[in-house]
């Protein structure tokens, strides 16, 4: 997979109803629009979402684990983070334990940019 270094991410929003957080693309390169799986072999796909997810895994040495369709987490992330990307609400990381938002959001906030 082709890797995308100049990506940049922010918290977009965030749905305390639902328990996410909406990752945006801050320099607009256009990977929020395409939502689809980046693992899957078709170039065409999203490349944002991955591009963020590795980060934290090359950094941390973590082992990705495929929760469900379009969602990932990490096997050694005490805070149980998930990560879900769709076309109805784009890019979200949604959050185990409500009261531990702001450890979630220190977290992220490593792999902005």
């Amino acid at each position: 997979m082709e890797r995308h270094p100049e990506y940049k991410y922010y918290i977009e929003r965030i749905s305390e109803k639902d328990s996410w957080l909406f990752i945006g693309d801050r320099n607009h390169s256009g990977w929020g629009t395409k939502v689809l799986d980046a693992w899957d072999e078709d170039k065409d796909k999203d490349t944002g979402p991955i591009e963020f997810i590795l980060r934290i895994k090359e950094q941390n040495q973590w082992d990705i684990e495929k929760v469900e369709d379009l969602q990932y987490r990490f096997e050694q992330d005490e805070l149980g983070t998930i990560f879900q990307w769709d076309d109805l609400f784009g890019f979200v990381a949604v959050i185990k334990d409500w009261d531990r938002l702001n450890e979630v959001l220190d977290f992220l906030s490593v792999y902005w940019d």
